[in-house]
């Protein structure tokens, strides 16, 4: 991943702060004008490449307002299907620059969607960068599909390194109430422990912070043939971690359900669910039980890699297709562009 100045993030990070302020409220706000003021004192600290990138990345984010202004035609690729064929051939080959210049034509029938998906998947990989924009591309093709969950985990996870705007796009997510699907409501756990971990916040925290982390981080756990391996994995990880953090340092119980009982008020229903997680059928694999998994959390708190390569035999079974977040995503948007070139 490239590493990017201070002053370049912070000047994306704005932004897209500006562009989505466009999208919800328009422009003339105080907001807006303090915006320009901030990037305009940015500007003297940026370089010629930089500035040039950064001016790809505001043009994109036109996107959101839907003030794009697209190319009828390149003169690499020309007609429709040609283009349609194109754009698929860059983004199987994670070639995301080129993606991102030929998402910048008309490109007929694809749907603001998918382009919004194509560009938070370029703009956040690790060959760009640019989390800011990544994210807030995810977060407009959430508004935009049935399909919205997958994206809106998406737009948190490709945070992962600014954790106080994953924080801060947590509790906007929150906001909205705590009835969210098992895939994002894993998500904001782990943005939210992340926050909770940091240095600067470790005299505010408390109890009741740790325990909304463990309430959403089970949620992963309802169905968890229909979560993403990686967003089982990052619950799984989430839960342990709050567990071993909160305030327990200096007591070793000797089961996992003496840290609930000491550390938490989950309720016994939620405790079953972490323990067995209603496993019936679903542990095919191996001679490995739910006990034992208990025991790896308990004896193995400090030890995150094998807790949970000791628990995947019983949470995620071999029979089941599993995919990472973006492989789903991923999938959706080939058989488009498919459909769309035949």
């Amino acid at each position: 991943m490239p590493v990017h100045s201070r002053h370049f993030l912070e000047y994306e990070r704005l932004r897209v702060e500006l562009a989505e302020l466009w999208q919800n409220e328009g422009g003339g706000s105080d907001r807006e004008a303090a915006i320009f003021d901030e990037l305009e004192q940015l500007d003297e600290h940026l370089s010629e490449g930089e500035t040039d990138w950064l001016l790809d990345i505001s043009a994109d984010l036109f996107q959101l307002n839907g003030k794009e202004r697209h190319r009828m035609s390149s003169e690499d690729v020309r007609g429709p299907r040609q283009q349609i064929l194109a754009v698929l051939d860059r983004f199987r080959a994670n070639q995301w620059p080129e993606l991102l210049q030929l998402l910048r034509l008309e490109l007929a029938g694809l749907t603001e969607e998918s382009r919004a998906y194509l560009r938070g998947r370029a703009y956040s990989s690790d060959a760009l960068g640019n989390p800011y924009a990544g994210s807030a591309f995810y977060r407009y093709a959430a508004q935009r599909s049935d399909q919205g969950a997958n994206y809106l985990a998406l737009s948190i996870l490709s945070l992962n390194d600014q954790k106080a705007e994953a924080v801060r796009q947590s509790e906007k997510i929150l906001a909205h109430g705590e009835d969210l699907s098992s895939e994002v409501g894993a998500t904001v756990a782990a943005a939210l422990f992340k926050g909770l971990t940091d240095e600067s916040v470790k005299e505010d925290r408390n109890v009741r912070d740790f325990d909304r982390v463990i309430r959403l981080s089970l949620r992963a756990f309802d169905q968890p043939e229909s979560v993403p391996i990686d967003i089982l994995d990052l619950a799984l990880s989430t839960l342990v971690e709050s567990i071993s953090v909160q305030g327990l340092d200096e007591v070793r119980p000797s089961t996992l359900s003496e840290r609930f009982a000491l550390g938490t008020n989950v309720s016994a229903e939620s405790y079953t669910r972490i323990i067995a997680l209603d496993v019936s059928q679903r542990v095919v694999r191996g001679e490995l039980s739910s006990e034992y998994a208990v025991a790896a959390y308990a004896n193995e708190m400090n030890n995150i890699p094998l807790v949970n390569e000791l628990t995947k035999d019983v949470f995620w079974p071999p029979q089941l297709e599993v995919s990472t977040s973006s492989q789903l995503s991923d999938a959706r948007i080939t058989r488009e562009l498919i459909a769309l070139a035949a």
